[in-house]
């Protein structure tokens, strides 16, 4: 009758001559496959070598440390959980972005324009572009303090005042422009969108690129 086939996890030992008649001793924790009847390596670790001197015995192997680099600076590394509004908060205040909105946005009558410019960007950046509407279940869910919550008519101030000052742009971008190195450079692109609303007090009738006979608020990117 034959050995019924065991998976049970074995150490073995397993010895490999090289080309310089070394030949070296691993000991390795293995476990039977079925499947493939083979033995799964599960992790292998050299503990030795014999030699042609050696008279058959094992010469146990030396750790050896790796050489540390002369006049290293240690740091101490703390590691902390972020979600994504303190990334994008971060994004915001490393690119200087957030500054910048600051610098050339006035204050209007639900507060500051700036801080209500990020907060409409960092929703679409964390949703992917959803629909405004979306914006105030969206602050909801991630805690948002009441009074800093942007409503439908926050945010349709919001756009209104952009469409009609549009020195506010210009001053954007040039802020943005200020802190670009000597050899780099910052385009955008500006279109039409046609809308169908009639409460778009920004929306113009005039050059529309679809020639679709309706007024267009003007998309920069």
């Amino acid at each position: 009758m034959s050995r019924p086939i065991r998976g049970d996890i074995r150490v073995i030992q397993v010895r490999q001559k090289k080309a310089n008649n070394v030949t070296y001793v691993y000991e390795r924790t293995v476990k039977y496959n079925p499947q493939t009847r083979n033995n799964d390596v599960l992790s292998s670790k050299l503990i030795g070598k014999i030699t042609p001197d050696s008279n058959g015995e094992i010469i146990p192997t030396k750790f050896r440390a790796k050489p540390q680099p002369k006049n290293m600076n240690m740091e101490t590394i703390s590691r902390h959980h972020m979600g994504m509004m303190s990334l994008l908060d971060w994004v915001g205040a490393a690119s200087g972005i957030d500054e910048d909105l600051r610098a050339v946005m006035p204050e209007d009558s639900y507060g500051d324009l700036a801080d209500r410019i990020c907060a409409i960007a960092k929703f679409w950046l964390a949703t992917g572009g959803d629909p405004l509407p979306n914006l105030y279940t969206w602050q909801v869910k991630h805690g948002i303090a009441e009074d800093r919550m942007i409503s439908e008519d926050i945010y349709h101030d919001v756009f209104q005042e952009l469409g009609m000052h549009e020195q506010y742009i210009q001053e954007y971008f040039k802020a943005r422009v200020n802190r670009l190195a000597p050899d780099d450079s910052i385009a955008y692109d500006s279109t039409t969108v046609s809308t169908y609303s009639e409460n778009l007090t920004q929306a113009r009738y005039g050059f529309n690129k679809d020639q679709d006979g309706l007024p267009t608020n003007k998309l920069l990117t």
